[in-house]
């Protein structure tokens, strides 16, 4: 990870909640974090796995896609929970994505 490279990054979207991405450097690894509109946290893990260039940026691209996919399918990582979060915010997802 370059040294001028932001080692977090947030993405509020107004009434659906926030995701964030934050850079262990000890672990070497992603964290990421999901949290309602409420601002409580729906569910955060270790190991979000990135390919290609390893920026805060890519990483919050990758978890949107992730979301996106457990909208569609389950994934065995997430709670229900953030399934269900996941196809009730699909459109906003979609939205951030694009931008990205």
């Amino acid at each position: 990870m370059p040294d001028d490279e932001p080692l977090q990054l947030s993405l509020d979207m107004p009434d659906v909640g926030s995701l964030k991405v934050i850079w262990a450097p000890e672990d070497g690894a992603w964290f990421w974090q999901l949290a309602n509109s409420q601002g409580r946290i729906v569910q955060g893990g270790m190991n979000l796995q990135v390919a290609g260039k390893h920026s805060a940026q890519q990483a919050m691209k990758v978890l949107i896609q992730f979301l996106l996919t457990t909208a569609d399918k389950p994934v065995a990582d997430f709670y229900q929970a953030v399934t269900v979060w996941a196809v009730a915010n699909r459109e906003e997802l979609a939205k951030a994505l694009k931008e990205r």
